[in-house]
C-alpha cells in the first residue's frame, strides 16, 4: 500500500480497520527480518494511514508485532512509535509454517515459552514501563496472566516480579 495507491483507489473513508505488520521498530531489525525489506517506506505509510485515522478516515489502526529472538529487546520502541502516532500495537507469539527452516528453530528463536534462554530477558523486557501503555494488546498465548489490567501498571509489574524471582 502507498498513499498514491490508496487514493488511486479512492479508499478514503471506506476502510474501518488498518492492521499492519511490522517485525522490528528499527531499521535493523526489519531488514534483518525481512528480506529485501525498506523500513522507511513501511514507517512513511504507517504515518500517512495514522494521519488519515486523526482525519476521522480510517477507525483503527494497529501494529502487529510478532516476537521473536530477533526483535523482543524492540517492543517498548514499538509501543513509543504506536503512542506517538495514536495508534495501537499488538504483540503476537512466534508460530513458524511447518515446512519452513525456522520451524527446526522454534524453542531458540520463541522467547516467551518458559523453557527458551531468553526467556527471564523477555520478562525484563515486558517489565518496561512503555509495554503498560493503553496501545499495547497481548496475543494471551505469551502468558494468560500477563492479561491483567495492564493500565493497573503495579499490578502488571508485581506480577512479572513474581516470575522472575522464581527463575
Amino acid at each position: 500500500m502507498t498513499k498514491e495507491l490508496y487514493e488511486k483507489l479512492n479508499l478514503r473513508g471506506k476502510i474501518k480497520d488498518i492492521r499492519i505488520s511490522i517485525p522490528g521498530a528499527t531499521e535493523k531489525t526489519y531488514n534483518k527480518i525481512v528480506c529485501k525489506g525498506n523500513f522507511s517506506a513501511v514507517m512513511k505509510i504507517l504515518k500517512f494511514i495514522a494521519k488519515e485515522k486523526e482525519k476521522g478516515n480510517i477507525e483503527s489502526v494497529t501494529i502487529t508485532m510478532v516476537i521473536s529472538k530477533y526483535n523482543y529487546k524492540e517492543m517498548a520502541k514499538m509501543a513509543n512509535i504506536a503512542k506517538k502516532l495514536n495508534i495501537s500495537v499488538s504483540y503476537t507469539c512466534y508460530q513458524p509454517w511447518e515446512h519452513t527452516t525456522l520451524a527446526k528453530k522454534y524453542k531458540e528463536i520463541a522467547v516467551f515459552e518458559p523453557d527458551n534462554s531468553l526467556y527471564k530477558d523477555f520478562l525484563r523486557q515486558l517489565r518496561k514501563k512503555e509495554l503498560a501503555s493503553y496501545v499495547c494488546y497481548f496475543e494471551p498465548r505469551i502468558n494468560p496472566q500477563l492479561i491483567l489490567p495492564l493500565k493497573e501498571e503495579k499490578n502488571f509489574l508485581c506480577f512479572i516480579d513474581k516470575i522472575l524471582k522464581k527463575k
